[in-house]
């Protein structure tokens, strides 16, 4: 038979921890799902990784419903960005670089129960272009791109190149002007001089060249974020076979 107490302590405390509030049915549905997203987490953490997992707001879902609320990054091999390759065999790497040293990153976002990580990550590379060029660090919406990009989906999900391009014909409005709901609204945008000229796409699957756009400027990376090792991830390097 087995001893349930322990994970009883560790439900309550989670739900504490993270305002979780649940009816009966609710609740005797999430704790199973919570047990065993706990022993994942300890089976990985007992392993040689290079990474931590740890119990975080995430842990009373499935996969599956992380994956559905929480991912929609989406690529179609059809773009008006031009392939970037490197000019003149393109600048050495430096052993170390953080874009945030420089100033010309933005705090850290939380998307919320909205797919829209493909918004975020384009309103926040554009944010970095314009720093980069002008020495001023604005905040844009991503909220913008949820409702008013037509070739995406919304909090379903979207195309970070599709949003660049959208970018670079009307711009974005800063977010204080156009606010972040997590939630599809109908579009209300108006024309900015926030725009990227022109947007290029780094060939995937070549480090190499990566190395070398990102020494130029952040960039938008596409990363298997639907994983399960990367639903409970809590620090160092994820380097697994099954990402």
């Amino acid at each position: 038979m087995v001893d349930l107490s322990k994970y009883f302590y560790l439900f309550y405390q989670f739900m504490a921890t993270y305002q979780k509030v649940y009816d009966e049915h609710t609740f005797n549905r999430r704790f199973p799902v919570f047990v065993a997203n706990y022993e994942f987490i300890q089976q990985m953490n007992s392993q040689d990784n290079t990474f931590t997992l740890g119990i975080n707001k995430f842990s009373d879902m499935t996969l599956d419903e992380f994956q559905t609320t929480y991912t929609g990054a989406l690529t179609n091999g059809t773009t008006g960005c031009s392939t970037w390759s490197p000019p003149g065999g393109g600048p050495t790497p430096p052993p170390t670089l953080d874009w945030r040293e420089k100033h010309v990153i933005t705090p850290v976002k939380d998307q919320g129960q909205c797919g829209s990580c493909w918004a975020f990550a384009a309103a926040e590379v554009l944010e970095s272009a314009y720093a980069l060029k002008t020495g001023t660090l604005n905040i844009l919406s991503p909220q913008e791109l949820v409702d008013c990009e037509s070739t995406s989906f919304g909090c379903s999900g979207g195309y970070p190149d599709h949003a660049l391009e959208y970018a670079s014909e009307h711009g974005l409005e800063l977010e204080q002007e156009y606010p972040y709901t997590a939630a599809d609204g109908r579009c209300a945008a108006k024309d900015t001089s926030y725009k990227v000229s022109p947007c290029t796409l780094v060939p995937p699957h070549d480090e190499k060249v990566l190395q070398q756009a990102v020494t130029i400027a952040p960039v938008v990376v596409l990363i298997e974020a639907d994983q399960r090792i990367f639903q409970f991830y809590q620090s160092g390097i994820i380097s697994q076979k099954s990402c």
